[in-house]
């Protein structure tokens, strides 16, 4: 691990010791998935649940939260709702002195398809401090989860969120000119097959799009080890176990031309190789690709930028990106840092 910022390495011992803590907990059973969950209830609700004590953990002790003001609010999307899905949130972080429309991201947490959610303390911690130093709202959707609703549930969920939002863009205080899509991990994986779908459809485009060490690829997983790969197909057969290239998209015979794209990876990420894939085939397209590759980092480090320089400089690096691609105005930190 020599390789790897320090802060990454100190990360990494804080999530294998929180994973043996939880181990030990009460519920904690031989099955991973199924065990803790109550009578009748969905065999992933416990491993969900872990997922996220787990999550919210490691974030109380690595992540960094923004010094300046930012409001965080939730509304329900309805026009995007899924049956039996859980309820369509949209979590909205904004500057609380923001006046006038501003450009937007509708965002898709990460979390293997299968867990995860909007309301996290990283995503909370990562979207404020993104928000206040790009001055564009993000917007975090509660997206339905496989494999209750596999692909491409979620995807047309996305797609469907794109349009209610330009539709309320007056409502929410959004620039709808300059409405993107984004996403880290799994989510990125949905943010990209939507759009491409999108093109496909001859729709209107997001603005612009945000690909955060995003999952598009089953054939390009560069030095991941056989526990990885296991992983990996295992979380496939569950979230699109008959769409393939339709799902990750740089594994597609042909693209169309996409939104300009950023496309942010980490050194030491097994699906860094996917995601370079993507890159390439994009400017083949005809399409604008801003790569961000940040040394000494691993696929969860984006969230750390408590105990991360490389973190931080992750950050930094989208943050003028994207300020970039929208012509924003950034709310400057207040500690400098």
């Amino acid at each position: 691990m020599d390789e790897l910022d320090g802060g990454t390495r100190a990360w990494i011992r804080a999530e294998a010791g929180l994973r043996a803590l939880l181990a030990e907990l009460p519920g904690a059973g031989a099955d991973p998935i199924t065990a803790g969950a109550a009578p009748g209830a969905h065999p992933f609700t416990a491993r969900r649940a872990d997922a996220r004590r787990l999550a919210d953990a490691l974030a109380a002790l690595t992540a960094r939260i923004p010094p300046a003001a930012c409001r965080i609010s939730e509304i329900l999307l309805p026009e995007v709702a899924v049956p039996g899905a859980r309820r369509p949130i949209l979590r909205i972080h904004e500057p609380w002195d923001a006046t006038g429309p501003l450009p937007a991201q509708l965002f898709l947490h990460g979390g293997g398809f299968v867990h995860g959610s909007s309301r996290e303390s990283v995503n909370d911690a990562v979207l404020a401090e993104r928000t206040l130093r790009t001055g564009i709202r993000h917007l975090c959707l509660d997206y339905a989860l496989a494999p209750e609703h596999p692909f491409p549930a979620a995807r047309d969920q996305a797609i469907a969120a794109l349009t209610a939002l330009r539709e309320r863009a007056g409502e929410l205080g959004i620039d709808a000119s300059r409405l993107g899509l984004g996403g880290n991990s799994a989510g990125a994986s949905i943010a990209a097959a939507a759009a491409v779908e999108i093109a496909r459809r001859g729709e209107e485009s997001p603005h612009h799009l945000l690909l955060e060490v995003p999952a598009v690829s089953l054939e390009a997983l560069g030095s991941a080890a056989a526990e990885q790969v296991a992983e990996a197909q295992q979380l496939v057969a569950l979230y699109a176990p008959d769409a393939g290239a339709e799902a990750f998209v740089a594994d597609a015979p042909d693209l169309p031309p996409l939104p300009p794209t950023i496309i942010a990876t980490a050194e030491h990420d097994p699906l860094r190789a996917g995601a370079e894939l993507l890159a390439r085939r994009l400017r083949e397209a005809g399409g604008e690709v801003r790569e961000i590759l940040t040394p000494g980092t691993v696929h969860g480090s984006p969230g750390i930028t408590g105990i991360s320089a490389a973190a931080r400089d992750w950050q930094e690096a989208v943050a003028r990106e994207l300020v970039d691609l929208c012509g924003s105005t950034s709310f400057p930190d207040d500690d400098g840092a």
